[in-house]
C-alpha cells in the first residue's frame, strides 16, 4: 500500500510541475480567465491548436477583441533535425472547420499525411446553446472504413453561463462513465471550487478537491488542491500562492506541498512586465531545503499589438544556462495569429532536434470588425431572407464598394456604388448565408442575408 500510495504521488508531483511550468502566472492575473465558463474542464470549443495561440491579445486592446477569428483550415509540420528546418510535407491538418449563424465552432476534421494522401483521423461535433456555450462535443475516430464514437462530455451552465458540471463519457458499445467535473461560483462569477470525480463502474468517487481564494480585485491569491487516493478522505496536496502588482499583474506564485503536517516549498516563478503590461521575463526557481536555486528562465518578445511573437526558455544545468525550447508566433492580417511553432534543443542545448508547427489559414471575410445585427441604423438589408433580389440602405457616405462573401470566405459580388438604395439581383446565388460588406472612406458595415 505504501508502494502505491509512493507511485501515486510521484505521478502527481510530476503532473504539477508540468502544469506549474506551462501556466504562466499571467493567466491567472485576472479572475475570468481560470476555471471559468467553457473555459473549465470537459470542453474547450476550439481547435486545439489554438490552445497555444489564444493568449494572445492584449487585454487592453479593445480593437483587436472586436475581431472575429474564423478558420479555414490549419496544417502542421515536423522539424527535420538532420537537416535543420521544417519537413518539406505537413504531417496533418485541420480541415472541414464548420460555424454555426452565431460563428461557434460547431466541428472540424483531423488528418494525416500518409505520404501519397490524406487519411480521416478523428472528427469533432459541437453542439452549442443560444448563448454560445457548448452543451455536448463528440469525438468520432475513423476506423479505415467509417466513424465510431470515442468520446463525448456534456456541460451544464448557470443563468450566468459559468459551467456548473462537465461529464465525460466514452464508448464502449454505449456511453460509459468516465470523468465527472462540477463547479461554484461566488458572486463576482469567479469559481471558487472544482471537484474531480472518477467512475467506479458503480458509482462516483471524489478524486481531487480545488477551493480558489481572490482578493477584493477578483484575483485569485490562492488555490488548495487536495486529493482523495482509492476513496480515501481528501488530504491536502498542493497550495498555490500569488501575489499581484498595482496593475492587477501577478507578480509570483508558490507552490508546495504538504508532507502531512505542514507545508513545504517546492518550486516558485517571479514575473516581469514592460510598461505595456506584456510579461517579457519569468523565472522558476526550486527550493533545494535550505534555498531557492535556479531552475528555468523564459523570455518573453512581442509585436506592435501586444501579441507575443517569441518564447524562447533556458535551464540551469548547474554553471550555466542552457537552451531549452523556442516557441514563435507570427501575424497575419488584423494580427491574427498565422503560424506557430516550437523547437526543442538536445540535452546539452546545442542543437534543435525536435519540433512541430502549425500554419493557420482564416476565411478571406475575417479581419472586419465584429458583425453588426442585420438591420440596423447603418446598414438595413431588405427583404431577409430573399430569393431573388434584396435592397441595401446605409447612412454610410458615398461613392462605397459593395461586397459579397458566402459562409466559406469567397468573394461572390463586388460593385462600386454612389447611391441608395441599392438593389442586388441574387436569383443566380445557391441557396446559403451570405455576408454583406460595404466599405467607404470613412467607416465599414456588414451585415448578413440569407438566400433562399
Amino acid at each position: 500500500m505504501c508502494q502505491t500510495n509512493m507511485t501515486i504521488k510521484l505521478f502527481f508531483f510530476f503532473l504539477s510541475a508540468f502544469v506549474f511550468t506551462c501556466l504562466p502566472c499571467d493567466l491567472f492575473s485576472q479572475s475570468q480567465v481560470p476555471f471559468r465558463k467553457s473555459e473549465t474542464m470537459g470542453t474547450v470549443n476550439q481547435l486545439p491548436f489554438l490552445n497555444d495561440v489564444n493568449h494572445n491579445r492584449h487585454p487592453n486592446d479593445g480593437q483587436l477583441e472586436s475581431l472575429i477569428s474564423l478558420h479555414d483550415s490549419a496544417y502542421f509540420w515536423d522539424w527535420d533535425p538532420l537537416n535543420s528546418t521544417w519537413s518539406p510535407l505537413p504531417y496533418a491538418r485541420d480541415i472541414n472547420i464548420t460555424y454555426d449563424l452565431n460563428y461557434r465552432l460547431t466541428g472540424f476534421l483531423h488528418q494525416n499525411n500518409t505520404g501519397n494522401t490524406w487519411t480521416n483521423d478523428y472528427k469533432i461535433i459541437d453542439t452549442n446553446d443560444s448563448t454560445g456555450n457548448v452543451i455536448n462535443e463528440v469525438k468520432l475516430i475513423w476506423d479505415g472504413s467509417g466513424w465510431q464514437n470515442d468520446w463525448q462530455s456534456s456541460n451544464t451552465y448557470d443563468i450566468r453561463n459559468n459551467m456548473l458540471s462537465s461529464l465525460s463519457q466514452t464508448w464502449d458499445s454505449a456511453w460509459i462513465n468516465n470523468k465527472k467535473f462540477d463547479y461554484a461560483y461566488d458572486l463576482n462569477d469567479n469559481m471558487v471550487s472544482q471537484i474531480d470525480s472518477n467512475w467506479n463502474d458503480t458509482a462516483w468517487e471524489i478524486a481531487s478537491f480545488h477551493t480558489l481564494v481572490y482578493d477584493t480585485n477578483n484575483n485569485m491569491i490562492s488555490r488548495l488542491y487536495q486529493v482523495s487516493l482509492f476513496g480515501a478522505p481528501l488530504e491536502n496536496y498542493f497550495l498555490y500562492t500569488y501575489t499581484y502588482d498595482t496593475s492587477n499583474k501577478c507578480t509570483s506564485l508558490i507552490l508546495q506541498n504538504w508532507d502531512g503536517n505542514v507545508w513545504l516549498n517546492s518550486r516558485k516563478s517571479i514575473y516581469n512586465y514592460d510598461l505595456n503590461q506584456d510579461m517579457t521575463y519569468e523565472t522558476l526557481e526550486i527550493w533545494d531545503g535550505s534555498s531557492w536555486i535556479n531552475g528555468i528562465r523564459s523570455f518573453f518578445t512581442y509585436n506592435s499589438n501586444h501579441s507575443r511573437t517569441n518564447r524562447l526558455n533556458q535551464g540551469w544545468n548547474g554553471n550555466s544556462w542552457k537552451n531549452v525550447d523556442r516557441y514563435g508566433y507570427t501575424y497575419g492580417a488584423d494580427n491574427f495569429n498565422q503560424s506557430y511553432a516550437n523547437q526543442h534543443w538536445n540535452q546539452d542545448g546545442t542543437s534543435i532536434d525536435s519540433g512541430d508547427s502549425i500554419y493557420i489559414f482564416y476565411h478571406t471575410v475575417i479581419g472586419i470588425d465584429e458583425l453588426a445585427p442585420v438591420e440596423n441604423a447603418s446598414l438595413i438589408i431588405y427583404p431577409n431572407p430573399a430569393s431573388s433580389e434584396f435592397t441595401i440602405q446605409s447612412s454610410t457616405s458615398f461613392p462605397a464598394q459593395l461586397e459579397i462573401y458566402n459562409q466559406i470566405g469567397e468573394k461572390m459580388y463586388v460593385k462600386i456604388i454612389d447611391r441608395e438604395p441599392l438593389s442586388v439581383n441574387c436569383e443566380f446565388f445557391p441557396a446559403g448565408i451570405y455576408f454583406v460588406k460595404l466599405i467607404s472612406s470613412k467607416e465599414n458595415f456588414i451585415g448578413k442575408i440569407i438566400i433562399q
